[in-house]
């Protein structure tokens, strides 16, 4: 089935769906997969682009190390938050950090960790995103009321810290919320952040990587 998959598609109607697409994932995704392709089906989906002298829409023009295959599986939402916890607790533990869970699933926050003896409340965030070299969180509480979906600020005083993680760089960055503020009179953070590892574009609301790597920052924090 996956070999009609890869060949079902005309050659016009493949070569727009290259040109739209960022990954090898994305286009088998557009194509008809219905979950990651297999190593002969990428092959496949990489020969048919090669043979039509086609480049990936998103790789135009960019740097080869902003070539990155984002996704190496079709992940949901679940596992897309799961990835970030994971990979949080574990930077943690690699450097000795008490981390503590609040009971139950009303707290604005997913972490207490233990600072240099300071509880600091921290919120994690994960990004399968990542565009022209920069990484895109989303820092929104969102919940469902009514079986309606709801997105709203978080508060200077409900999060000291983000934990945001990048699947596609595998890296992640601690940001405090003093460094967040949008709304001064009502103390609300911005509802997204825009993290650059090697992107051109000239934009103030985007954030250089290099002084927010968690390892960095934690260093840095020690040192104090």
């Amino acid at each position: 089935m996956h070999k009609d998959l890869v060949n079902k598609k005309t050659d016009i109607e493949f070569s727009q769906i290259v040109e739209n697409s960022s990954s090898i994932f994305e286009v088998a995704k557009k194509i008809g997969f219905s979950h990651s392709p297999g190593e002969n089906s990428k092959k496949k989906i990489k020969d048919r682009i090669k043979n039509l002298g086609l480049v990936l829409g998103k790789m135009k023009n960019t740097e080869f190390s902003e070539r990155i295959e984002i996704n190496e599986h079709f992940y949901n939402c679940k596992d897309i938050g799961n990835v970030g916890v994971a990979k949080f607790i574990l930077e943690c533990v690699e450097f000795g950090l008490i981390v503590s869970s609040p009971f139950g699933d009303n707290s604005p926050y997913d972490f207490i960790l233990d600072l240099n003896g300071e509880l600091k409340k921290i919120q994690v965030k994960t990004t399968s995103v990542y565009d022209s070299g920069v990484s895109i969180f989303r820092t929104v509480k969102s919940y469902r009321i009514n079986k309606k979906n709801i997105s709203t600020k978080y508060k200077k005083s409900e999060i000291d810290y983000f934990y945001c993680y990048s699947i596609p760089l595998k890296e992640g960055y601690f940001i405090k919320s003093d460094d967040m503020i949008f709304d001064k009179e009502k103390e609300t953070l911005s509802e997204c952040v825009y993290i650059r590892k090697e992107s051109k574009l000239n934009n103030p609301n985007i954030r250089e990587s290099t002084n927010l790597i968690f390892s960095k920052v934690i260093e840095n924090i020690f040192k104090k």
